[in-house]
This record gives structure tokens, sequence and C-alpha cells, in this order.
């Protein structure tokens, strides 16, 4: 059994599923329909609009997590977007944005318009990786933010050559950034406890 899937620019895309009997053929013909589109804003919590944020449409006739079938678009200087050559039927939307988290719409339909997204501002914790009993930085652990009151989860980083170390994409909540590798033990820092679309600064691991 295949899924087939034609498109052409202009087109709403069409898709099937085929048979095909060992050793046999199978004949398929697609249908392409009239194009549909979607449209609307991306902006941040206080309604100021997100240039340059993208915004992906996953078909319904896509049964598969192939994100090489989603429809893109990009917004403009006035955070708005068009999606085109959209097929019928309900869509997964998400938008994307450098420094905010993601946000996905489920069972948008097709020509709808003012589909609005609100995306929130990742927070941030930054600091150094210290010595204990120098207090000098320590270049080159890892460095990770286990939450305590908090979800989400994000990639270690590599303390810098002074200590310091960048953690992004956090959500709000309280976390505890810790350190380890290169054969040092495992460094701790207190408590952070980071508020949303805000960051965290000067935290000390040791």
């Amino acid at each position: 059994s295949y899924s087939l899937r034609a498109e052409a620019q202009g087109h709403a895309a069409a898709a099937a599923h085929v048979d095909v009997p060992e050793g046999g053929e199978a004949h398929c013909e697609f249908t392409l329909g009239t194009p549909h589109r979607v449209s609307g804003r991306v902006l941040d919590a206080l309604d100021r609009p997100i240039a340059l944020a993208e915004v992906r449409a996953r078909p319904p006739s896509v049964w598969i997590s192939a994100s090489a079938f989603d429809k893109v678009a990009s917004t403009d200087e006035n955070g708005r977007y068009e999606l085109v050559d959209l097929e019928s039927g309900r869509h997964t939307l998400t938008a994307l944005a450098k420094g905010f988290h993601a946000l996905i719409r489920d069972q948008v339909l097709a020509d709808a318009q003012d589909v609005d997204f609100r995306l929130t501002r990742v927070s941030r914790i930054l600091g150094r990786v210290v010595d204990r009993q120098g207090g000098a930085g320590v270049a080159g652990l890892e460095v990770y933010a286990r939450a305590i009151r908090a979800t989400g989860a994000i990639r270690p980083v590599r303390s810098g050559v002074d200590g310091s170390f960048d953690l992004d994409g956090l959500g709000a909540g309280v976390w505890v950034v810790q350190a380890r590798g290169n054969g040092c033990a495992l460094g701790e820092s207190e408590a952070v406890d980071l508020p949303a679309e805000g960051d965290a600064e000067d935290v000390v691991v040791h």
C-alpha cells in the first residue's frame, strides 16, 4: 500500500492510497482542485506585529509527519501572512519566530481569514560557571537547566572561555542550573525564579 500525492502551482493538492499487488501494477488518477488560502497575523503578547515569522500549514491529506509537504509563508513588517495553494479541509498551522515559543492551531479550515497567533517570548538564564575555591570561570562544561516548578526542556550548552553561559527557550517557572563534565564534580545554582517573557542574569553555578 502506497500513499501518493500530486501537487501543481496554482492548484490544490490531491492525495490517494493505492494498493499494488505483488508483481503487478496499479493506476491512479488525480484531480487537482481549486486552491484555497488562509491568512492572518502573528503578534507578540502586546499585540505588536512580528516580522519574518514563519507560518506552516500541514495539509489534511498528509498521514505522516513530513514537513516536506507543509505550505510555508513568512510575515511582512505588519505581521501579516498568507498561505496559498492549500487543499480543502482542516489544516494544522504552526507559527514560529526567533526568540518566541512556537504556537500550534489545529483544525483550521481552508479559506479561513484572520487566523491570528499571539506568541510569547522565550525566557533566558544567563550566568557563569565558577570554581568553588578561586571563583575563576570554568570553560567547556555542559550546562543545562532542570525544572523544579516549570515545564519544557532545552538542549544543554557549553560554558564559554570565561565560564559564561546563555540558556534560552525556557518557560516561566522555577529552575536550577547544573554543570558537569571535564572531570569536574557536578555544580549547581540556587533556585532561579524565571518570569514569563523575562530573563534571569548573573546566575552563578559552582
